[in-house]
């Protein structure tokens, strides 16, 4: 009997700062130890982190993605209701991403790629998956 060992698949990071308002580098309130920032990739929810009530920042580890995939950072479960949302798109499946930002009621539109946003793009990820988005 053969048995050939599954390849792992790259992963990369994701990280970034969680914010109040956009004019500003004010920590969002809601940010503390329990998990309230989500990440989703291409439609479908990956996991929760924490951000730091310090100075905002939060990190995803094991993202799987590819080039051009839409990715969503979002508050997530957020105490009040507060919402907001960062999309980007990574180059491709080994290139990390930093310098996200999160702020309290933003659609935030980045890209890692020359690639333009459509709403077809938008919708991969938005209230009808989460009610936080």
């Amino acid at each position: 009997m053969l048995f050939v060992a599954p390849t792992a698949s790259a992963a990369i990071t994701v990280s970034g700062n969680a914010h109040a308002r956009g004019d500003s580098a004010d920590v969002w309130p809601g940010c503390s130890a329990a998990t309230n920032i989500g990440i989703a990739v291409n439609g479908v929810w990956v996991k929760d982190t924490s951000c730091s009530s310090a100075d905002g920042s939060f990190t995803f580890t094991g993202i799987n993605t590819a080039a051009n995939q839409v990715i969503a950072i979002y508050f997530n479960g957020a105490a009040g209701g507060d919402k907001g949302v960062a999309y980007t798109r990574p180059v491709n499946n080994s290139t990390n991403i930093t310098g996200i930002r999160v702020f309290k009621d933003e659609v935030v539109l980045g890209s890692e790629t020359a690639t333009g946003w459509t709403n077809a793009n938008l919708e991969t990820w938005d209230s009808d998956n989460d009610p936080d988005v």
